[in-house]
């Protein structure tokens, strides 16, 4: 009988592990989709500023000005 509920008690430890590992996966991925989605909003704003500029007649006229832009992406 002890060793059933020796048994029982290892199996039960072993699930927790498991759910502890599993909660901190699902919260690194939860973090890293995060980090990720934010950086995709800045490189957004970045190429949105980088379109304006090539259409600004200041750019699009001077050719050393349109090459700046194009050596920065």
């Amino acid at each position: 009988m002890t060793e059933i509920l020796a048994e029982s008690k290892q199996q039960v430890d072993e699930q927790k592990e498991i759910n502890k590992l599993s909660y901190q996966n699902v919260k690194k991925m939860k973090n890293r989709i995060k980090k990720i989605e934010e950086e995709l909003v800045e490189l957004s704003e970045d190429l949105e500023v980088h379109r304006e500029l090539r259409f600004d007649p200041d750019y699009y006229h001077d050719f050393e000005k349109m090459d700046e832009l194009n050596v920065r992406n």
